[in-house]
Formats: C-alpha cells, sequence, structure tokens
C-alpha cells in the first residue's frame, strides 16, 4: 500500500474515532464532576462582623472535625460597610473536590453610647470596669450579642456606683479602638411610705406628721403636702403628698387624716352684762361684741330678747347664743335696766360736774374727797325721796338736790365711777331690829386698799369720819351708833365683797 494510501486510511479511521473519544472523555469529565459534587458533604455557621471590618472567607466554614481540611473563598467582594443581614456567595474546596454555595453575613454596628438607669445591674451593681462590652453591640435581632467577640483595653477606672452623667470607656475590636460613652440617668421617681394619722379639729398637720420615710438614689428636692384638707372639718380625708428627686422626677402618694370633732365651746367678747337705757330707747345689743369659735374664727350670734320691754321700767334678761360648726353652743345671760331718765342723761351732769370740782393734777384720794365734800355740801337728807335705780338717783340728786341714802349712794357711784376711781356698793343687812335699808360705797382710790365711804350724814360720826374708813374704825362707829338706832348701823355680808383694810 502506497503512503498516501496509508495517509487517507488513517484520517478516515481519525475522523471515526475521535468524536466517541471526545464524547468518552466529556462523560468522564462529567461524571468526575457530579461526583465530586454530591459527595462534598459541608457545614458552614454564620458570621458576625462590626460594620467596616474585614472578615475572612474561612470564618463561615464550621468548626467541625469533618471540616477541618475545607477551605473557602470569596467569590465576589463583600461589602461590610453598612449594617444588615447579607448572603455572601463561596466557593469551598476539599482535595480535588470544590462546591459553590452562599454563607450568611451579620454586619453590625458598634453604638457609641449607651443609656442605663441608676440603680441598674449595668450602673450600680457592677463596677464600670466590669461592664459587658457586648452591651454596646446595636445587633440584628436574629444575631445573638455574645457572637461578636470585643476585648478590653487597659484603662483607669475608679469603682463603685456610678452616678448620673456620662461615663467614658475604651474597647477594641480587631485592632480598632472605641470610645464609648455611658449614660447613666435617672428616671426613676422616689418611693415613699405614709401613715394615717388622727387629729383634733383645728390643728395643722405638717409632712412630717404622714411622711413615715422617703427613698431614692438621688437626693430629694421636694416633699410637701398638695391637697390640704379643711382643718376643721371633722372626718376622714384625704391628703396628698408629692415626693420629687433633683431630676425632676415625681410621685404622689396619698394617706387618710381621721379630725376628731370640736368640743370647746365658743367665746363671747365685749359683752355688757348690766345694760341702762332709758324708757323707750333703741339698745344696740351687737355694737362691740363679737363670738369666736374654739380656733378663734368669728361666728354668727343670736340674740333672744324675748322677755324685754323697752317701754316698761324694769330690769329684764336678754341671752347672747353662739353656736359653732360642730353644733356647741355658748349661752351668756346679760341685764337690762330700763330706767325713767336716760343714763347718758346723767353722765352729762356727773360730767359737768366733775370738770368744776375736780383737777388733774389731784390724786384718787383727793378726787374721791372732792366728790365726798360736795355730796356733804350740796345734798339734803330726805327720808322719803329715793329709788332703786342708781341712774333715777342720781337724777334725782342732781335736779333737786335731796334724797334719802339711796341717792347719796347713787350720786357717789356714778362721780366715783366717771372720774375712774374703783367703787362697789354695800347694801345693810336687814332683820327684825332693823329692817330698813342703808346703802354706802366701798372705794379704792390710788391702789390704798378698798374702804368704806358712806356720803349720808347721820348724828354719830363727822364728815371726815365718814370718808375712808376701815373695818375697826366701822366697828367704833356701830357702837356710837347703837346708842342712837339700837342696832348695828353698819351691818354687811363681808362673803359679798372683796377684803376690807382692817
Amino acid at each position: 500500500m502506497t503512503p498516501n494510501a496509508t495517509h487517507k486510511l488513517l484520517i478516515e479511521i481519525a475522523k471515526t474515532i475521535l468524536p466517541a473519544c471526545v464524547v468518552l472523555l466529556v462523560f468522564a469529565w462529567m461524571a468526575t464532576t457530579i461526583w465530586r459534587a454530591s459527595d462534598f458533604a459541608y457545614q458552614l455557621q454564620p458570621v458576625a462582623t462590626l460594620m467596616g471590618h474585614d472578615i475572612n472567607a474561612q470564618d463561615f466554614v464550621a468548626d467541625t472535625p469533618s471540616m477541618a481540611d475545607v477551605s473557602a473563598f470569596f467569590v465576589d467582594t463583600v461589602d461590610v460597610n453598612a449594617p444588615g443581614r447579607y448572603t455572601v456567595p463561596l466557593m469551598l474546596h476539599q482535595g480535588e473536590r470544590s462546591v459553590r454555595t452562599e454563607g450568611v453575613l451579620y454586619v453590625t454596628e458598634m453604638m457609641t453610647s449607651l443609656t442605663a438607669e441608676l440603680g441598674s445591674d449595668l450602673a450600680n451593681s457592677t463596677y464600670w470596669q466590669d461592664i459587658d462590652p457586648n452591651r454596646f453591640i446595636a445587633a440584628h435581632t436574629e444575631l445573638q450579642i455574645a457572637t461578636v467577640s470585643i476585648s478590653h483595653l487597659p484603662f483607669s477606672a475608679f469603682a463603685g456606683d456610678l452616678p448620673v452623667g456620662d461615663h467614658q470607656k475604651l474597647f477594641s475590636h480587631n485592632g480598632t479602638v472605641f470610645y464609648l460613652t455611658l449614660h447613666v440617668v435617672d428616671t426613676t421617681p422616689p418611693t415613699a411610705v405614709l401613715r394615717d394619722i388622727t387629729v383634733p379639729a383645728g390643728q395643722a398637720i405638717s409632712v412630717d406628721d404622714i411622711v413615715v420615710s422617703v427613698f431614692d438614689l438621688s437626693p430629694i428636692a421636694m416633699t410637701e403636702i398638695i391637697e390640704y384638707p379643711d382643718i376643721f372639718a371633722p372626718g376622714e380625708h384625704e391628703v396628698a403628698v408629692r415626693v420629687a428627686d433633683i431630676y425632676g422626677n415625681e410621685a404622689i402618694y396619698t394617706a387618710t387624716i381621721t379630725r376628731l370633732p370640736n368640743t370647746v365651746p365658743p367665746i363671747f367678747y365685749g359683752v355688757r352684762y348690766e345694760i341702762h337705757s332709758a324708757m323707750g330707747e333703741p339698745i344696740l345689743f351687737r355694737a362691740g361684741v363679737y363670738a369666736y369659735d374654739a380656733f378663734g374664727r368669728p361666728i354668727h350670734f343670736d340674740i333672744d330678747t324675748g322677755l324685754l320691754n323697752i317701754n316698761e321700767r324694769g330690769t329684764y334678761q336678754v341671752t347672747f347664743i353662739a353656736t359653732d360648726a360642730w353644733g356647741v353652743s355658748t349661752d351668756v345671760a346679760i341685764y337690762v335696766h330700763i330706767h325713767s331718765v336716760d343714763p347718758a342723761a346723767v353722765y352729762e351732769l356727773a360730767d359737768e360736774l366733775l370738770s368744776r370740782i375736780l383737777r388733774d393734777d389731784m390724786t384718787q384720794v383727793q378726787q374721791a374727797r372732792a366728790i365726798h365734800n360736795w355730796l356733804a355740801d350740796n345734798i339734803t337728807y330726805a327720808a322719803a325721796i329715793g329709788s332703786d335705780s342708781v341712774y333715777e338717783a342720781a337724777h334725782q340728786g342732781f335736779i333737786h338736790r335731796r334724797g334719802n341714802c339711796f341717792v347719796f349712794y347713787g350720786l357717789a357711784e356714778i362721780l366715783l365711777t366717771r372720774a375712774g376711781i374703783p367703787n362697789l356698793r354695800v347694801d345693810r343687812v336687814a332683820h327684825s331690829r332693823n329692817p330698813a335699808d342703808h346703802r354706802w360705797n366701798l372705794i379704792n382710790p390710788d391702789d390704798l386698799g378698798w374702804h368704806h365711804f358712806d356720803a349720808t350724814g347721820n348724828m354719830a360720826m363727822t364728815r371726815n369720819e365718814r370718808f375712808m374708813f376701815t373695818n375697826s374704825q366701822l366697828e367704833v362707829f356701830n357702837q356710837r351708833l347703837a346708842l342712837i338706832y339700837a342696832f348695828d348701823f353698819y351691818l354687811f355680808d363681808p362673803t359679798l365683797l372683796p377684803e376690807i383694810v382692817q
């Protein structure tokens, strides 16, 4: 066979065999690839990193014995500059076998600050240097914080509880230093323990009366009663107390105050227990009169004048009645004397006379002597002319210049009183031997003690003897007068009068 023929034969054989070989090679390669992929069992783990920090593809390979010889490579560039959850294409190799897969990447952000409540476990129960740095990780919701590893840097810090304010600390991660700030705040209001109390009506209460204790981690700025009940209203009342700390956190607590009713009766001031008025003249009973309850508060009062007849001469009882808010009452009885003469007119006559017989430089003894002398010189004794009313008796004496012992007594009382000299009335004790009345005065001028003062003349005593005589002198005069009247002329009840000079 010629060389050309042999060459052509080989060419034909190649055309027939090569396609078959190629097909066989392709099938062999495909078979090998399929075997490698299907036979490559792998296990991945999620990776967490801080934003801006590079990662290694090998970190996605689970740390198990079966994955010890598996190598991982990124298929594309991984962007770690934005927080979030990402799917990262990976190529895994185990010997001659390879597989393309995807890993889960969590990119999280390191917070620059963390806010903690004063007294929380972060700020109060631990030391600053013991705070877990992972608390500063703004982790994805699917990511456990513990998966991020952050190491402490050496630093200087005080031990103890952290006060309200900002506190800085340094952390490091993969060679990067972070300046982190812990904001310790106080948003918790104080707590208080109050007690219920019972107090009398009208007694004020203070915060200390009802607040047992107040607690707060911060200083207390305010503890005050904001709803103060009426201190005079009996019964149970709720009292509100506000407590606040220096950071403005406040709370309101309440206690019950039980007020007892008042039992002290009201008091009258300015009541005139004896009123003298002329017949037919209206009387201003309320003028200058005030009523107060037990706590000094003015209250209304009523006046019972049902027995009074201002048009008829006589003595009448009038009653002042005051009742407080608790129903406690006070009754005060006074006596109104209705006269046929006007007491004001009698006072005018007395004042006009005193202006003529008294001087400003006189002592009270000298004034009393001047009054006694005027009575002795200007009033004539007349047994049938007299009256039971001091004002009518004095008026009788001023107008008619005569009268019985009551006229002398009445004139003396009016003149002594208008002159400002203390004086009292003395009544003789009447008995079977001496049924007749006699009246005279007691005076205490210049605070020298009480002495007898009798302006009515008699045959056994001189004018001087009847002016300011003592009890001892009175006994001597009784002996003289007994010779004339056959009884003790100056017999009186000493228990009805103050102590008289002996």
